[in-house]
């Protein structure tokens, strides 16, 4: 199974300050949830081939990410991953077309968000309390 060429926009996504400033969760009457961290898998899936891998890199156990995945081949009209067991061309995970879309629309909706709330985002970072560390005592 083979990453799309067309693949490499969809998974720069945001800058990765972005994730400090503001997470966007989607869901449908609890129908489905994509947010953050299922964006990130698929991410990792496609890049690795895996998702035993993608699981490894996330820091995340294989049992979770497969549910996942489960979980949104599930709640999707079509199959956002597709999985091939192992064997003697090895196992291996390919997010499909409809995968990368779920991707790109969902890095859209986020960046639409962000640019949208930058100024109450800034207001808000302000109000922030900003604490400094005492000076390491000297000999």
């Amino acid at each position: 199974m083979r990453r799309r060429a067309s693949a490499r926009p969809v998974l720069e996504g945001l800058p990765p300050d972005a994730a400090d400033t503001l997470e966007l969760q989607v869901s449908f009457r609890h129908a489905v949830d994509f947010g953050p961290g299922k964006a990130q898998l698929l991410v990792a899936i496609a890049e690795t081939g895996s998702i035993s891998a993608a699981a490894l890199r996330m820091d995340m156990s294989y049992r979770r990410a497969w549910e996942l995945v489960e979980d949104l081949n599930a709640r999707f009209a079509q199959p956002v991953v597709l999985t091939q067991s192992g064997g003697n061309a090895g196992g291996g995970a390919a997010v499909t077309a409809l995968g990368f879309e779920l991707l790109r629309r969902y890095r859209e909706m986020e960046a639409k968000v962000l640019s949208n709330l930058e100024e109450d985002l800034a207001d808000f970072s302000r109000m922030l309390a900003t604490r400094t560390r005492p000076a390491a005592p000297r000999d």
